[in-house]
C-alpha cells in the first residue's frame, strides 16, 4: 500500500485457500484480508494462482509452489489496483440562508459503473431540488446554524450487488442574514423593503 509491501505470501510457502474445487464450479473466495487509510493506494503485484488437478490434495498436504508440484497456474502480469473511489463535496460551507446553494460531487478512481448518489441533511434524506449530478439545497427550509451534509455514493454491478462506495461529510454553517429595512420618503409615500 502507498508503495510498501504489505504481506509476501511467496515468501511464507504461498496461501492455501481452498481444498477442493467442485468440477465446472465457479467460486468467489476471499484470499487476503487488510486494513488500509482512506485515500491510500492499494495494489496487488506479481500475483500467482495455482491448483493441483489430482484427487487426494487439499490445504494440509499441499506444496503451494507451482515450480515443485504437478499444477496449473495462473500469473496475472501486470498490478491489480484495488485503490477504492474517493469522494468529496464540492460547495460553499458557510451559505447564507436566503440563498439556493449548489454541491457536487467529486469522484476520484471510480468504477465505470453508474453511480447511486444520496444526499443528507442532519441525517434526513435531502428532498430539494437536484442539480445535474448534484444537489441544491434552499438554505430557508432548513434554517441557521450548523447542519451536517453528507453524500454517500455507491457503484453496483448488473446483479445489484455493492462493488464500490465512498461517503464524504460536510459540516455547513448557515448564516442569518438580517432583514433590512429601508425607508424613503418622498412626499407622502414611504416604501419598505
Amino acid at each position: 500500500m502507498d508503495g510498501a509491501l504489505q504481506e509476501s505470501h511467496y515468501d511464507d510457502g504461498g496461501l492455501c485457500v481452498l481444498d477442493t474445487i467442485p468440477a465446472g464450479s465457479e467460486n468467489s473466495l476471499s484470499l487476503y484480508g487488510f486494513s488500509f487509510s482512506c485515500g491510500q493506494e492499494v495494489r496487488i503485484e506479481n500475483l500467482v494462482i495455482s491448483w493441483e488437478t489430482a484427487n487426494g490434495i487439499d490445504c494440509s498436504n499441499a506444496n503451494r509452489r507451482c515450480s515443485n508440484r504437478n499444477t496449473k497456474c495462473y500469473r496475472e502480469t501486470g498490478s491489480i489496483d484495488l485503490t477504492p473511489p474517493s469522494c468529496q463535496i464540492e460547495g460553499p460551507s458557510i451559505p447564507c440562508e436566503s440563498i439556493i446553494a449548489t454541491y457536487l460531487p467529486q469522484i476520484t478512481r471510480a468504477p465505470e459503473l453508474k453511480p447511486q448518489l444520496v444526499w443528507r441533511i442532519d441525517g434526513m434524506d435531502a428532498e430539494d431540488e437536484s442539480a445535474e449530478e448534484g444537489l441544491q439545497v434552499d438554505w430557508r427550509d432548513y434554517g441557521s446554524g450548523y447542519h451536517i451534509l453528507q453524500l454517500s455514493i455507491d457503484w453496483n454491478d448488473d446483479h445489484g450487488r455493492l462493488v464500490q462506495s465512498c461517503t464524504d461529510s460536510l459540516r455547513i454553517l448557515v448564516v442569518e442574514v438580517p432583514s433590512n429595512v429601508i425607508e424613503l420618503t418622498s412626499g407622502t409615500e414611504t416604501l419598505n423593503d
